[in-house]
């Protein structure tokens, strides 16, 4: 908490839980307002859990290592818990980000945030209790074809949102990894919570 990929090594955490493509990055900052991130030139006090910044890394015909095209919000929640308002914190985020520039490590400024080439994926961690359920039907979130999690696109945003409850984000992490952890390590993570 309060790091940023400049504190941390990317060994020292497991975002690969939540997605693989989250394990590198060009830069990370959790817990950080984002007046304060080095990558922005940006007012807001706002503090999301985790913000990062990536460069488009497969299917690009793009030599430019600078552009930054994707930034990755995580928002987590304590399990058990109702929070109906983690939809508008995470689109308050966009919208705060969007309302700034996008700077480079040196300080010179990329883009201007509102550009449509910058896309949001977004992902809130928290249960998915009954009323839960029923507040995210209630903003058009499509369900899972596992029935587990919701997702939407925000069109106006250029954002992907995606809620996971905890338990199915770990299952779904080993589902993944499974081969990895028992080819590489002989041996499979306990899963029995």
């Amino acid at each position: 908490m309060v790091k940023t990929s400049d504190d941390i090594d990317y060994t020292k955490h497991n975002l690969w839980i939540i997605d693989e493509r989250l394990a590198y990055h060009y830069y990370l900052a959790s817990d950080k307002s984002l007046s304060s991130c080095s990558m922005l030139e940006n007012d807001s006090t706002n503090q999301p859990d985790i913000l990062i910044f990536n460069n488009p890394f497969a299917l690009t015909g793009d030599s430019n290592r600078d552009l930054l095209n994707n930034i990755t919000i995580i928002e987590f929640k304590r399990p058990g818990r109702e929070d109906k308002d983690c939809i508008d914190q995470v689109i308050k985020y966009i919208d705060d980000i969007r309302n700034g520039k996008c700077k480079d490590k040196n300080g010179l400024v990329l883009a201007e945030m509102k550009s449509k080439d910058i896309r949001f994926t977004c992902y809130i961690l928290c249960d998915i209790s009954g009323k839960m359920a029923s507040y995210f039907d209630s903003k058009n979130y499509r369900i899972t074809p596992d029935g587990e999690c919701r997702y939407f696109y925000h069109d106006i945003f250029n954002a992907y949102i995606e809620v996971i409850p905890y338990r199915t984000l770990l299952n779904n992490s080993y589902k993944r990894n499974n081969i990895l952890f028992d080819t590489l390590f002989c041996q499979r993570p306990d899963l029995s919570f």
